[in-house]
């Protein structure tokens, strides 16, 4: 009986499919438009959808202005109705109340925070708490800048409106619509609260915002002015939270889910486990981890570590649900809801219900018509008890009907499960927008992805996507812009020639995509970019010609200085955001504004392009050519930024390799006298460097060349030090070549000079290693003290630093100090350290000569240690 029932409802549902199939079927073909290139068989989206908020409200056939308001309020109430139940355990931390004191006093509050920090939970509370005091408010949640045209003066006397408008600019394809959002927003302010804002609860429009972190700062940059709405004095850190605070989220969780999910924490999740929890950080906020981790036994077996590593354990629990669900309902439903949340995002509205296997299939074909062929199997009959049962620890309930995740974080984790597990499948036919998101981890290891995925992207850009393409995560992987490159040295003259000066479709930077590259600090491929134009188009050719000649332009300009300075503007523009905005596209054949530009850019620190090339993760090979470039370009080599420090200054401290960028400002005379803000010279940044000391010593010799380079090691900085006594206070590193390459270019006087503390080079050297015991810093400690005396340094008696320098640790160091004239002692102590390193036996002598003061014998010593030691960093064992 059971089963003829069920074979029934079965009958039902298809043939309510069918009809509502044949319904609809003359509006499916408009969906979808896909071009596919023959030479590749994968095709790119041109459109992924066409009803958008905009076409909503620009075309009289479909719903008109005074309708779209209308349903609008009934979304956004049930919007609100849904949060009631879990807005009763909502604990009211000092962010909440510091928001609703700005909120009472201005109108407006924007809450920022990162993912799951409980920005959109304290905006409902307010929302709902304010809704009981005001009988007559509207509540209106704005997706779009089009929605905000439904705000207007309510009919009803004492009337008020509420505005939410949740995770404001989070997609990244909202650029374009910036200006337009900036005038709406003006025009709101304007009129609903420049009138009112001394009047405190008249005003007649209101606002709740929230915000991920950093996007407000962004974006306003981005714009320049900072719409008064959007007002840093109306952003509240949702982020900080006090240790009290997090045990009361812990203590409403627990009930929230005993209450309401009928749901027991285990025993073993005693007062200690919450006190480490409490501790951890992860990339989603504490209130989210705490909500998902006591809704979901499976998220508790993986225990505190869940808080730290959330995004790991959602895509764990991911794969688990939909291995173990043999019908394949669990993916295809979270399939059609991450397209569903996606295209939400994107500012529409297409609806479908979960109880129609058709209106599944038929919004997936909205998206693309090869999305269900290439991801099959699916199952999308009887999705509603699966939706239903996922409830908590993925889903959410809208209605009866109609479910999303969660949060943020579990579509992140799906769409991220998605592409690590259909590799090829996702680069060939997911939305490129969804690709740019995903780092594609695994793609390393798989040639055949990475070439479908490089393939893609390259058409992508040829289609005029160029900002986006070059928004992609998957070229962090430096395997996969070689693949890259690779796939596009393999296309004739004229397509390489058209993807070198394809410009962006949706933007008003109309410059080539080295241009984006560079923005995205892809150091790596912007060079390899640089490189190609360099080898193959220094000159005009035939192809050039062929292809200006096609695309009716007068010159394409393909020569390495244009790339260049195209790729340096770049730079600028992500230092300075602000700068995109004043980007046309008559700026693209205008070489000279371009290379103006660039050699009168400041950043907000002042650094200058030179101070910019230098400190980036680009090659020294790369940065040399650009340094040279812009100093014949007349650029002062002494240029100061707000620190007062020099380029040169930050050349020598750099982690990066910078020989030959050293080299470069040496051709052009920098002032090596010149100190920052502390006083510190040239020298003392190389030796107080993150470098080894080879690499210190290498660029102290390529700097010492200069003009009276030697009588500057003499100069000390704000707190008396001088580049000897710097190198002494080294802890991290050695820094043997470094001091004996000092002592051969110094004079006498810079050995025993003492600091404001009193303390000579002598006296800092011990201090600063006597306390390291491993083997490595003995032996540097010793060196160090023997290099110095045999120079000329005594240990002086001062009652200010006995105690500094007198309670050595070190039976040897205290056996040198005691014999200082004793080279013999010296060359035994020496031996006797040297002994304990295997690799000692393995050093050669240098044929070189050494300085009068280090004996014969001492001397094939000390070169071995500063062998041993010139790449060590000494607080590490073997």
């Amino acid at each position: 009986m059971k089963k003829r029932m069920q074979r029934k409802r079965q009958t039902i549902h298809e043939e309510k499919d069918k009809e509502d199939e044949e319904n609809v079927k003359k509006d499916d073909e408009k969906e979808c438009l896909l071009l596919t290139t023959p030479e590749r068989k994968v095709p790119v989206m041109i459109k992924t959808y066409e009803e958008t908020t905009t076409d909503k409200l620009s075309f009289a056939v479909q719903l008109t202005k005074e309708e779209l308001s209308k349903e609008n309020k009934v979304e956004s109430q049930k919007y609100l109705t849904y949060y009631q139940t879990i807005d009763k355990y909502f604990v009211e931390t000092s962010s909440y109340r510091i928001g609703e004191e700005v909120f009472e006093k201005y109108g407006i509050v924007i809450w920022t925070g990162r993912s799951g920090s409980g920005k959109t939970l304290a905006a409902i509370h307010l929302i709902l708490k304010h809704k009981k005091s005001i009988p007559k408010l509207v509540f209106r949640k704005i997706r779009s800048f089009e929605e905000l045209s439904f705000i207007e003066p309510e009919s009803e006397p004492g009337s008020k409106t509420l505005i939410f408008i949740d995770n404001i600019f989070f997609s990244q394809s909202m650029k374009s619509d910036l200006p337009s959002w900036w005038e709406k927003l003006n025009n709101i302010h304007k009129t609903y609260f420049r009138l009112n804002e001394f009047e405190g609860q008249s005003y007649p429009v209101r606002f709740v915002i929230t915000a991920r972190e950093n996007v407000l700062e962004r974006v306003c940059t981005y714009m320049g002015p900072i719409t008064p709405i959007l007002n840093e004095n109306l952003r509240i850190n949702a982020n900080n939270l006090s240790e009290d605070e997090k045990e009361n989220i812990i203590t409403s969780q627990i009930e929230f889910a005993k209450i309401e999910r009928n749901l027991l924490i285990k025993p073993e999740m005693d007062k200690d486990f919450w006190t480490r929890v409490k501790q951890s950080d992860g990339p989603i906020g504490f209130p989210l981890c705490v909500h998902l981790f006591v809704c979901s036994d499976r998220y508790q077996k993986s225990g505190e570590h869940f808080f730290s590593r959330p995004i790991e354990y959602l895509k764990r629990q991911i794969n688990d649900e939909i291995r173990r669900d043999n019908s394949n309902r669990t993916k295809s439903l979270l399939f059609v809801l991450f397209f569903h949340e996606w295209f939400t995002k994107l500012g529409n509205s297409e609806k479908f219900h979960l109880t129609s296997d058709y209106q599944c299939k038929r919004f997936l074909d909205i998206i693309s018509k090869d999305l269900r062929t290439n991801f099959e199997p699916f199952d999308f009959k009887e999705l509603l008890p699966e939706a239903q049962r996922l409830v908590g620890m993925f889903l959410k309930e809208e209605d009866k009907i109609s479910f999303k995740f969660v949060h943020d974080s579990v579509y992140e984790a799906v769409g991220a499960w998605f592409c690590e597990t259909y590799i090829i499948q996702t680069a060939r036919h997911f939305p490129l927008e969804i690709i740019q998101n995903e780092v594609y981890e695994d793609i390393k290891e798989n040639t055949q992805a990475q070439t479908v995925l490089a393939t893609r992207l390259l058409y992508e850009t040829l289609n005029q996507r160029v900002s986006q393409v070059f928004a992609s995560k998957c070229f962090q992987h430096e395997s996969f812009c070689a693949c890259f490159l690779k796939e596009l040295k393999k296309k004739d003259d004229k397509t390489v020639i058209e993807f070198l000066t394809v410009t962006n479709e949706s933007s008003s930077v109309k410059l080539s995509c080295i241009f984006w590259t560079s923005w995205n600090k892809m150091a790596h491929l912007t060079e390899q970019l640089y490189d190609l134009v360099k080898d193959k188009y220094s000159n005009s050719t035939s192809e050039l010609r062929l292809y200006a000649s096609l695309h009716e332009e007068a010159f394409v300009d393909l020569s390495p200085e244009y790339h260049l300075y195209v790729s340096l503007y770049g730079k600028c523009c992500s230092r300075k955001e602000g700068l995109l905005v004043t980007v046309n596209g008559k700026l693209r054949n205008d070489f000279e504004e371009i290379k103006k530009r660039v050699l009168e850019f400041v950043d907000e620190d002042e650094n200058t392009i030179l101070h910019i090339i230098i400190t980036s993760e680009n090659t020294d090979r790369f940065a040399s050519v650009v340094v040279e470039k812009l100093l014949k370009a007349k650029m002062s080599v002494d240029v100061r930024n707000k620190s007062n420090a020099t380029p040169l200054m930050l050349a020598v401290c750099q982690t990066n390799k910078r020989t030959d960028v050293i080299k470069k400002l040496m051709d052009f005379n920098p002032k090596l006298h010149l100190k920052d803000q502390r006083s510190s010279s040239v020298f003392h940044y190389c030796l107080s460097s993150c470098n080894d000391d080879e690499t210190c010593a290498k660029y102290l010799n390529i700097v010492l060349q200069g003009e009276n380079a030697k009588k500057y090691l003499a100069k000390d900085d704000s707190k008396g030090n001088t580049p000897l006594s710097t190198a002494a206070m080294e802890t991290r590193y050695s820094r043997l070549l470094s001091i004996w390459t000092i002592l051969n270019a110094g004079n006498n006087e810079i050995i025993n000079t003492i600091n404001e503390d009193g303390l000579s080079p002598l006296n800092l050297s011990i201090a600063s290693m006597n306390k390291n015991t491993s083997a490595y810093a003995e032996l540097e400690c010793c060196v160090r003290v023997i290099l110095l005396i045999l120079f000329g340094a005594r240990l002086k008696d001062n009652p200010d630093t006995t105690d500094k320098v007198t309670d050595f640790q070190n039976d040897l160091l205290k056996n040198i100090l005691e014999k200082p004239n004793d080279e013999k002692n010296m060359r035994n102590i020496l031996e006797r350290i040297l002994g304990k390193f295997a690799e000692c036996k393995d050093i050669p002598v240098p044929a070189q000569s050494f300085p009068n003061q280090i004996g014969r014998n001492l001397a094939p010593l000390i070169s071995k240690a500063a062998q041993i030691l010139k790449n060590r960093q000494l607080d590490k064992s073997e």
